[in-house]
């Protein structure tokens, strides 16, 4: 008996020591990699011992389309849901699929992501310069922020969020994506 108890206490410890140390990484910030392009980019995390990319998928080339990212354990794929339509596109990764589509035809300043529990509209501050975006969820549970770091610099751009329900690291990683895809030049 003392034996099994043991063993529930020891399996116990590790079940909590997983659960305090599994805490979800948060994008805190993500910048060029190169000053004179915008076809890699470093992430930074709330945890300064892990930083990832996000590239282009396919390095040579005019493709725009597809792109990866890679920070710590979590790993995905982004990419135009139809070929030249840059106004809906997909993110799978960790296990989730993510939807982001422009609300209206045409104006890649606001869109409709979606994971298939939570809805999120994601706009740019200002129609006419696009380097402040804002999270609008029909629950006002979510409130992020996207900005450039520098006023007229869109390679480096911080990350904030205060909501009160978490947003997954691949919810993060699309609402980055759709930003700097839409206000970075294509060089």
């Amino acid at each position: 008996m003392i034996y099994l108890f043991k063993r529930l206490f020891i399996l116990w410890i590790i079940c909590c020591t997983f659960v305090l140390n599994g805490r979800a990484q948060r994008i805190k910030s993500i910048a060029t990699l190169w000053s004179d392009s915008f076809r890699e980019w470093v992430i930074y995390t709330d945890d300064e011992d892990i930083t990832g990319f996000l590239r282009l998928q396919w390095a040579t080339g005019d493709d725009w389309s597809s792109w990866t990212y890679q920070t710590g354990e979590h790993y995905g794929v982004i990419q135009q849901k139809w070929s030249n339509d840059p106004s809906q596109w997909e993110l799978r990764g960790d296990n989730e699929v993510i939807t982001a589509r422009t609300i209206w035809r045409d104006d890649f300043t606001a869109w409709n992501c979606d994971d298939g529990t939570t809805r999120i509209k994601w706009k740019s501050v200002y129609k006419n310069i696009l380097e402040d975006w804002v999270a609008d969820s029909p629950s006002g549970n979510i409130n992020c922020e996207l900005y450039v770091a520098w006023e007229g610099d869109p390679r480096e751009w911080i990350f904030e969020d205060n909501s009160e329900e978490e947003l997954s690291f691949a919810y993060q990683m699309m609402l980055v994506f759709i930003t700097i895809y839409h206000a970075t030049s294509k060089n």
